[in-house]
């Protein structure tokens, strides 16, 4: 096997208390930074893939590294599908951590992930949802709700340091992936709509089709947007202190639906008054008054006139941010735990 004495025994990185970083051995080039290797399929389908070398040689690693550190009832918490191959190996008790509607970007990627995920789901001793749509899909008797969350401390004390002080005011902002789930015709006709408004996106480019790609590009080259690179969480918190509005310029697809995104408790944390497309996960956070949803391009339009004009009180502020701090991250691996100790699973393999 290639990983059998792949690990020196040095102690792994403690990235936190109790918390372990294993980073696995590996040949295949970009498998941590491009996890997926498109493999042609019949009828032009893809399916992501590792190579078989390489998901051996992971399994071999973590069973090596779990062994020596004495893991005797080891527990295999997956949260993406591409791992199912890793994690089925391994045969220890599955936790899968449903994030995303994988069905949707199984059908916009014209891939297997739903399959994998199929087989997660099916073999999987506990399920936890990120929302309550996908846990209303898929969920069981016994299943977890655990909803997204945020780094409060970092979003919340983000300060104006003038990153975007060469565009005119106000800045309209967004960040995340451009992919397939973006209202483009919606972004264009805003822009266009209102050329004395900048408009901001930060993230990483993942359309699936050539004419999406052609169309942001085209986008990207009107006088009021500007498209930044996807950023780390630092930086990522600093430029939205610069926002005025955030958004979430999403089309209804069920990939969307069922989106606890990340960003809106991001947002959230940071006090701006938040614009969303109407979705099922996220309209509880409207009927609390904390975001402004919309279903027609009027309507964005309007919700964009209002945040402009009235960003909200400081007590719109204060309950937008006491939202966010309720949400942590640090919450939600406390809930996770408590949840795991009370439930069946069992932490032996047998």
């Amino acid at each position: 096997s290639p990983s059998t004495n792949w690990w020196t025994g040095e102690p792994l990185e403690e990235i936190s208390p109790g918390v372990h970083l294993l980073q696995l051995p590996n040949r295949a080039p970009d498998i941590y930074n491009m996890p997926t290797q498109l493999v042609p399929r019949d009828a032009g389908m893809h399916t992501p893939s590792w190579p078989e070398e390489a998901v051996n040689t992971m399994t071999a690693a973590v069973r090596q590294t779990a062994a020596a550190y004495g893991c005797t009832s080891p527990l295999a918490l997956v949260n993406d599908p591409r791992w199912e191959p890793v994690v089925s190996r391994l045969g220890w008790p599955i936790v899968y951590d449903c994030l995303d509607h994988q069905a949707g970007f199984a059908q916009m990627w014209q891939t297997e992930l739903g399959d994998r995920e199929q087989r997660l789901f099916e073999h999987a001793r506990l399920l936890v949802f990120s929302g309550r749509v996908l846990s209303e899909e898929h969920g069981r008797a016994g299943s977890v709700l655990l909803p997204n969350g945020c780094d409060y401390e970092l979003f919340s004390a983000a300060k104006s340091r003038g990153l975007l002080a060469h565009l005119p005011r106000p800045i309209c902002g967004f960040f995340g992936a451009f992919s397939g789930w973006l209202d483009l015709e919606l972004i264009e006709e805003a822009a266009r709509l209102f050329p004395s408004r900048s408009f901001v996106y930060i993230g990483s480019q993942a359309f699936a089709d050539n004419r999406s790609e052609r169309r942001w590009r085209r986008i990207s080259l009107l006088p009021n947007v500007a498209v930044l690179d996807r950023l780390d969480p630092a930086p990522l918190a600093d430029h939205l202190a610069e926002f005025d509005v955030c958004t979430m310029p999403f089309l209804d697809t069920a990939i969307t639906r069922a989106a606890n995104a990340v960003k809106i408790y991001e947002y959230l944390a940071a006090g701006k008054p938040v614009i969303s497309r109407d979705l099922a996960e996220i309209h509880p956070l409207a009927d609390q008054g904390l975001i402004s949803v919309y279903r027609t391009k009027a309507g964005f339009f309007e919700c964009l006139d209002r945040a402009i004009q009235s960003p909200g009180t400081p007590e719109e502020v204060a309950r937008r941010r006491a939202f966010a701090a309720a949400n942590t991250w640090d919450h939600r691996v406390d809930e996770l735990s408590v949840r795991l100790r009370r439930s069946a699973v069992r932490l032996d393999a047998s």
